[in-house]
């Protein structure tokens, strides 16, 4: 089949409500010699995640601070399209590129502000990692934890407990993902499960 650029209204649609048709579209702009549509593509795609991202910023910055910070992360990622577009194949490994962009905005925002307690895991905040706290192991307790989940219920791990999403965007990330979208009271439980069951392995009460 002869490659089509697709206009912006599709290209905007397909972000939104199919985000792995776009991908399969960026592939074939590569293959047909158009990584500039490619890249306008993905751009598109990465500011159609911008409420997962502002959630992901807000659980870990200050309230004054999420709009500056998300935006910031928002255009490094834009930019680092134009430089060289990620060869993601799927959602989850663009997603997975996006989520280590805003980390690292997020990192570079408190580096230039001084020290502060680390939100390690989306778990416990620790003030030091020199206080007996060994963060090897916590990660090895997470590991375990989540090798123990459904492929549904670690998204929501992944999405609730660790980026600071709320029930509501959890839910919304998952029926893009899987086609079936989980309640809120049923997201809210899985989390509370996985910190229970982190915490009772941990030997914290």
């Amino acid at each position: 089949m002869p490659f089509r650029e697709l206009h912006d209204h599709e290209a905007h649609r397909l972000a939104a409500h199919a985000p792995d048709r776009l991908l399969r579209y960026v592939a074939r702009a590569r293959a047909a010699g158009r990584p500039d549509l490619a890249s306008r593509a993905l751009q598109l795609l990465a500011w159609t995640w911008e409420p997962v991202v502002m959630a992901m910023v807000r659980a870990k910055v200050a309230g004054e601070h999420v709009e500056d910070v998300a935006h910031e992360a928002l255009v490094r990622a834009t930019r680092s399209i134009e430089r060289a577009a990620p060869q993601a194949v799927n959602v989850a490994q663009l997603r997975g590129w996006l989520k280590v962009i805003t980390a690292r905005t997020v990192a570079d925002h408190y580096a230039a502000r001084g020290p502060r307690p680390i939100p390690l895991a989306g778990a416990y905040e620790i003030a030091s990692v020199d206080g007996g706290y060994d963060a090897v192991d916590y990660q090895e307790l997470i590991d375990r934890g989540l090798a123990r989940l459904s492929a549904r219920d670690r998204l929501i791990v992944e999405l609730k407990v660790f980026d600071g999403c709320t029930a509501g965007e959890t839910a919304a990330a998952i029926e893009r993902e899987i086609g079936e979208r989980p309640g809120e009271n049923a997201i809210d439980q899985v989390a509370s499960r996985f910190r229970q069951a982190l915490r009772g392995e941990a030997g914290q009460e």
